[in-house]
C-alpha cells in the first residue's frame, strides 16, 4: 500500500506563524547545521504509542508531524526474517502471500516498552528501568503466550494482524515512511518551505509472532539482510535529496570548491563553529565542519540527512558498511545530552549556557539531543523552549495526553512551535495601520519575553547588540542608544551589529543584557539586533538597512515560492539553454521549463535568484 504526504485538513498555521517559521529558519541558515537544535519525535511514542501499526493512521500521523514543522526523527525499525524485510511491526509479521497470509497471531498480555537509540536491550524481560534524561523508561515482564488466529481486519490492500499487544498492517514497512517522507519532500521542494530534515534509525530484530514478548537472540549470518534488503535499498526514493556521509567528506576536503564556493559573505557559513587547516596549494580544509542550511538546500539540493542509532544485539552481526554511502555511522548526526528537568519545565542541569565559557570547542552543542520522557501538557511548551534555548534539541518521548499525532494533532504542533528561539509568541506582528517603519526587531529582556523578540518602530532609541569577533557566544551592548538606522555605526571597536543565529547564541546575549541592565534597568525593554523586514513586510533579513528580500523579484511583487534546484545544476540547465537557443530551438527550450505547484495551490517557475 503506498502512502503519501497528506496531513489533516485542520493541521496548519495562520500567516503569522508562517512568517515565524521562515524567519526563524533563515537567521540559522549559516549556522552549521550540527549547532542548531530543532524538535524531533520518537515515532514509536507519537504515532505507534497505542501499539497501532496501521498503514492510513501512520500516513496520518507522519503527515501531521512534518506539517506541525517538526524536522527530527527517530524511527524504530524491525528486521522481520520471516518476509526478509524491516517492518515497523515489533513483531514478525505471518509469511506474505500476496495480500493474504494465513499463519496464526499470538496475544499476550504483556506491557509495550519504548525503544530508544541509547538503550540497548530495550525489551529485556524481567527488568525495571526508570531514567531521567538520556533513557526511556522501560518496563516489560516475561508471560505466557496463547497462540491464536487472529485477523483484526482486512481489505484488498492489506490486513491488519493481532500479535501480541500489538496491531500490525502486514504492509506498513520503512519503505511506508519513505513514501510519505518523498511525497512531503517534493511537496515542499521550494525556497519558502524547504527545510532540512533528519532521521535517526534504530536496529531491532524483530519477536516471533508466535512469542512476541521474547527477545531473540541473535540470528545466524544467513538470515540477516543483503544489499538488497539493507537500509539503504528503503532509501531509493530519496536517494536524490540526501546529503550523505560521502558527500560530507568531499565538500569537508576542500572548502574553496564547496562551502566557500559561493563568494558572497551572506552566503557563506559561520566559520567559528569549526576549525580548518590550509592545504599544500593553499586552499582551505576541515575535518570536524558541517555545512549550513543554506548551502545543503541550494547548492546540494538536499534536504535530508539519515543515521543509525542503536542496533540491537540480536542484529550485532549486520554489516553496516553495506549503507555507509547514504546513512551515517551511529552517533554520528546526534549527541545525547544528559539533562535534569525542574518542576516549571526549566533545565536544573544540562543547558550549554556557561557564563565562564565562550569558545565553541568547550560549549560544545553539536547534534546535541536530549528525550523528554515525562511531562505534564502544561509544561511541555516551557521544556521545549528551554532546551532549545540551551542549545538542545528536544527529543519527544510521550504520547501527549494518551492520543496520537493523528488523532489529535494540536499538542504536536504546539510542541513543534514552540521550539522557535526567537520571536515571542505572536511576532514578528505586523502594524495595522501600515506603518512602514514598524519593521525592525527587538531582542527584550524583561519578565513578559525573557529573551525573546517583539517587532518595534524603527526610528525608537534603543542600544545595540554588538558580537565580538572569534566566538558565536561573545557580546557587547552599545553605550549610546540609537535609531536602527544608525546601529552598525555604534557598535565599539572590532564588534558588529548582530543577531543571535541560534537559541544559545541569543541566550548568551540575553545573559550579556541582565548583567549589564544592573547599572541600566532600561536595557530590559530591549536591544536591536540586526533583523528587518524593511526591504519588503514579513520578510525578515539579517543583511542591514539594505538587505533585500530573496523571496522577492521586486517590493511590489508577491512572495515567490521558486523550486529548489542545486546551482550546479541551474548552471548546466542555463549552458544547455544557451546550446539550445545557437541551435535555433527557442520553442522546446520554453517548452522545457520546470512547473511546479505551490501548497497554497499557485504556480510558480525557476530556480532561486
Amino acid at each position: 500500500m503506498s502512502l503519501n504526504y497528506d496531513p489533516g485538513s485542520a493541521v496548519g498555521f495562520n500567516e503569522t506563524w508562517d512568517t515565524t517559521f521562515l524567519s526563524d529558519r533563515d537567521v540559522s541558515s549559516q549556522v552549521p547545521i550540527n549547532f542548531v537544535p530543532h524538535p524531533a519525535v520518537y515515532l514509536s511514542k507519537a504515532c505507534f504509542g497505542q501499539n497501532r501499526y496501521e498503514d492510513n493512521a501512520a500516513e496520518t500521523c507522519l503527515s501531521n508531524l512534518l506539517a506541525s514543522q517538526i524536522r527530527r526523527y527517530v524511527i524504530d525499525v524491525y528486521w522481520d526474517t520471516t518476509n526478509n524485510r524491516f517492518n515497523l511491526c515489533p513483531v514478525e509479521l505471518p509469511r506474505s502471500s500476496g495480500n493474504s497470509s494465513q499463519v496464526a497471531a499470538a496475544n499476550a498480555d504483556v506491557t509495550a516498552s519504548p525503544r530508544a537509540f541509547n538503550t540497548p536491550n530495550a525489551r529485556q524481560a524481567n527488568t525495571t528501568t526508570v531514567a531521567n534524561s538520556t533513557s526511556s523508561v522501560v518496563v516489560s515482564s516475561t508471560t505466557t503466550t496463547t497462540p491464536s488466529s487472529t485477523i483484526v481486519s482486512s481489505n484488498s490492500d492489506t490486513q491488519v494482524y493481532q500479535l501480541g499487544p500489538y496491531q500490525c498492517s502486514d504492509t506498513l514497512t520503512l519503505a511506508s515512511i519513505t513514501a510519505v517522507f518523498s511525497d512531503y519532500l517534493k511537496e515542499t521542494a521550494n525556497t519558502i518551505d524547504g527545510k532540512v530534515l533528519s532521521w535517526i534509525l534504530n536496529l531491532h530484530l524483530a519477536s516471533t509472532y508466535d512469542a512476541p514478548a521474547t527477545v531473540r537472540d541473535e540470528i545466524p549470518a544467513a538470515q540477516l539482510p543483503n544489499t538488497t534488503t539493507s537500509i539503504r535499498a528503503y532509501l531509493d526514493d530519496v536517494s536524490d535529496v540526501l546529503y550523505t556521509p560521502v558527500t560530507l567528506l568531499s565538500d569537508r576536503s576542500n572548502l574553496n570548491s564547496s562551502w566557500y564556493r559561493r563568494g558572497q559573505q551572506d552566503e557563506l557559513p559561520l566559520a567559528n563553529y569549526f576549525t580548518t587547516y590550509a592545504l599544500p596549494n593553499g586552499d582551505i580544509a576541515t575535518n570536524d565542519g558541517w555545512p549550513d542550511e543554506n548551502y545543503i538546500q541550494l547548492v546540494k539540493g538536499a534536504r535530508l540527512l539519515v543515521g543509525f542509532g542503536n542496533i540491537d544485539s540480536g542484529l550485532s552481526g549486520y554489516n553496516t558498511s553495506m549503507d555507509s554511502d547514504r546513512v551515517y555511522a551511529p552517533g554520528y548526526i546526534y549527541s545525547l545530552r544528559d539533562v535534569s528537568i525542574g518542576f516549571n519545565g526549566e533545565l536544573a542541569t544540562g543547558c550549554y549556557y556557561d557564563v565562564d565559557n565562550f569558545a565553541v570547542d568547550q560549549v560544545n552543542n553539536s547534534w546535541a539531543i536530549a528525550p523528554i520522557n515525562s511531562v505534564n501538557p502544561p509544561t511541555l511548551g516551557d521544556v521545549a523552549d528551554n532546551l532549545t534555548t540551551c542549545g538542545i534539541s528536544q527529543l519527544l518521548n510521550v504520547t501527549i495526553d494518551g492520543a496520537t499525532a493523528d488523532q489529535n494533532a494540536a499538542p504536536y504542533q504546539d510542541f513543534g512551535s514552540n521550539a522557535i528561539f526567537s520571536w515571542a509568541y505572536g511576532q514578528p506582528q505586523n502594524d495595522t495601520s501600515n506603518n512602514d517603519d514598524f519593521r525592525c526587531a527587538l531582542m527584550v529582556a524583561n519578565d513578559d519575553y525573557r529573551g525573546h523578540w517583539r517587532v518595534e518602530y524603527c526610528d525608537r532609541y534603543y542600544r545595540v547588540a554588538c558580537k565580538e569577533p572569534g566566538s558565536p557566544y561573545r557580546w557587547r551592548l552599545s553605550t549610546h542608544s540609537v535609531p536602527f538606522r544608525l546601529a552598525d555605526e555604534v557598535c565599539a571597536g572590532d564588534t558588529t551589529f548582530e543577531v543571535p543565529r541560534t537559541g544559545l547564541e541569543n541566550t548568551y546575549l540575553y545573559n550579556r543584557v541582565l548583567t549589564d541592565a544592573r547599572d541600566d534597568a532600561g536595557l530590559l525593554n530591549g536591544v536591536w539586533i540586526d533583523f528587518n523586514s524593511l526591504s519588503v513586510e514579513s520578510c525578515w533579513v539579517t543583511t542591514g538597512l539594505n538587505g533585500t528580500c530573496p523571496y522577492y523579484q521586486d517590493s511590489s511583487a508577491r512572495r515567490s515560492r521558486q523550486i529548489l534546484i542545486p546551482t550546479i545544476a541551474a548552471l548546466i540547465v542555463l549552458i544547455l539553454t544557451v546550446f539550445t537557443i545557437l541551435a535555433k530551438c527557442g520553442s522546446n527550450a520554453r517548452n522545457s521549463r520546470i512547473r511546479r505547484r505551490g501548497e497554497g495551490g499557485w504556480d510558480y517557475e525557476g530556480v532561486p535568484s
